[in-house]
């Protein structure tokens, strides 16, 4: 098991507004495949984004940390990050769509050149979804689950 202390105090909200307080009390820890350390080879851009080859991790009582890193030396080769949003039939008849079913789409939260990384606090979604502006570019990730 991966243990890692955050020496750190982030009192924010993530994407959707849930309250995300990391304090250096905070114990993050990773087990099993897709909880620790990974490469992934990304797709070019198709519509429709890949989960990053994990364990959906429990959004109902838990935060998590992703560090994630293109490690792509091509300037053109940007991985895109995206989290999926799905309304569902009964939200779209009350919005006079009669008859609709369910609707996905992702929605871009940002992108990551050749050689950069980030490090996102992430709540209320089980999965980050990612592709390529261009080419197949590799990237490294840990996901953390408080």
């Amino acid at each position: 098991m991966a243990n890692l202390k955050i020496k750190t105090t982030l009192l924010s909200g993530d994407l959707l507004g849930i309250p995300l307080n990391l304090t250096n009390d905070a114990t993050w820890t990773g087990d099993g495949i897709g909880k620790s350390y990974s490469k992934f080879t990304t797709q070019t851009a198709t519509g429709t984004p890949v989960a990053l080859p994990a364990t959906a991790f429990s959004s109902a009582d838990k935060r998590v940390l992703i560090y994630i890193r293109n490690t792509a030396v091509d300037a053109t080769q940007f991985v895109n990050l995206w989290i999926k949003n799905t309304l569902s039939a009964a939200t779209l008849n009350a919005t006079d769509c009669s008859g609709c079913g369910d609707y996905t789409h992702y929605i871009q939260i940002g992108e990551i050149p050749a050689g950069a990384f980030a490090l996102l606090p992430f709540a209320g979604n089980d999965h980050l979804y990612v592709d390529a502006a261009a080419g197949t570019p590799e990237i490294e990730f840990i996901i953390m689950e408080e």
